[in-house]
């Protein structure tokens, strides 16, 4: 849950940043240190030592995440293959890097205009001018994640963890699982920054997330404000990563609000939720109107006629 919850924080923030200079080493470094060190401070377990050797279990799941590593960044590391890459991908990711948003971009060619999420992730991961390979990050981050929160529970399962409800969980991990391998085996994205890619595999990890807290809802149990803002907080996100997931995010928002209800949330922290919710939209609105004129392009709901104009200087990068 640490993790969605600060990955959606890290999109949200090099969004509203983008806004006032373009995202660059000096600009990702200091927000990528601020997310180490929350880590950091939130345990010691990443760097506890045991005293006893580790579980079989234990051993099998690390095993198994490792060699998925190494086979992700082999095929990562490939030739981009996807014919969108050259067409827009990279362009609109190069604009970020090189630039604060630019009034009007859209003008130059309409799938500039599309306002995802995702290309300032990948912008941030190319630390101009420090690498530049962050589009064989990005999707290869979301694979791991996903693939590492399924071994996390079908372990539990295994070793009967007390905190491990049962029900309808183990079963949602076992048909993820051979999901995420069909796509980490026969999609072209892990190479290119596909948005399509890094939506399948959000929508895995709330589809996983929604049906864990369908079983603690069950069990009743107590202490579940970090998965309602999860689950909403992810949804909007996925919202911003590609407009298509807006009916998958707002039912799973809805039932989010059912399961606040339910696991009586203090009404500060659902007002806190909301207003964390609503500030990720704002942003992602805002930047679709400075791109194009329209808050939800290519949807041309509430737009504005604008009349921008790209700077020379800017248009011949």
């Amino acid at each position: 849950l640490d993790l969605w919850l600060g990955w959606t924080f890290l999109l949200g923030l090099l969004q509203f940043l983008h806004l006032f200079a373009p995202l660059r080493a000096w600009t990702v470094l200091p927000l990528l240190a601020l997310g180490v060190g929350f880590w950091v401070r939130s345990g010691p377990a990443p760097f506890a030592l045991r005293r006893n050797p580790p579980a079989p279990a234990t051993l099998a799941c690390a095993g198994a995440w490792l060699i998925a590593a190494m086979w992700i960044s082999a095929r990562a590391m490939q030739t981009p293959p996807e014919f969108d890459g050259g067409l827009y991908h990279f362009h609109a990711i190069r604009w970020i890097n090189e630039a604060r948003i630019t009034p009007g971009v859209g003008n130059l060619h309409g799938r500039l205009a599309f306002n995802s999420a995702f290309y300032s992730f990948v912008a941030a991961l190319n630390l101009p001018p420090l690498f530049g390979h962050g589009r064989a990050i990005a999707n290869s981050f979301l694979c791991l994640t996903v693939f590492a929160q399924i071994l996390h529970r079908l372990h539990g399962t295994v070793t009967r963890t007390p905190a491990t409800p049962g029900g309808l969980a183990p079963l949602a991990n076992l048909l993820a699982l051979p999901l995420v391998g069909y796509l980490t085996l026969t999609s072209l994205g892990l190479a290119s920054p596909s948005a399509d890619l890094a939506s399948s595999f959000v929508q895995i990890a709330i589809f996983l997330l929604l049906v864990r807290g369908l079983d603690a809802w069950r069990a009743r149990l107590p202490d579940q404000d970090a998965r309602v803002a999860t689950l909403v907080l992810l949804s909007v996100t996925l919202v911003t990563l590609k407009l298509s997931n807006l009916g998958f995010a707002a039912g799973v928002a809805a039932l989010g609000v059912a399961y606040s209800r339910h696991a009586r949330l203090a009404a500060s922290r659902v007002r806190t939720i909301a207003a964390v919710g609503a500030a990720l939209a704002a942003i992602w609105l805002a930047r679709g109107y400075v791109m194009s004129g329209f808050p939800c392009y290519p949807s041309t709901l509430g737009g504005i006629a604008f009349d921008w104009a790209v700077p020379a200087e800017q248009a011949k990068r």
